[in-house]
């Protein structure tokens, strides 16, 4: 069986200067959450085998214009036996 997991990560910061701090930040959780899939691929024998698929970014003001959200797309495709 093949299937894909998307895992968004979203960070605020408050300000109008803090839009690369958020992306840092952003992309650090990102990198805890593909370390956990490349340290065990096969997730704690759950799955056969997981690897990500791609990663994408974006950004925009928060809706009241008090900050920047930036959110991390990251999809992983799993194949696990039935």
């Amino acid at each position: 069986e093949e299937y894909e997991i998307e895992i968004v990560i979203v960070v605020f910061r408050a300000g109008e200067t803090l839009q690369v701090e958020a992306y840092e930040r952003a992309w650090q959780l990102n990198g805890v959450v593909e370390e956990v899939f490349r340290s065990d691929p096969s997730l704690g024998s759950r799955v056969i085998v997981s690897r990500s698929d791609f990663s994408i970014d974006g950004s925009q003001w928060e809706k009241d214009h008090k900050g920047y959200l930036v959110n991390v797309v990251n999809r992983f495709k799993i194949l696990a036996r039935i």
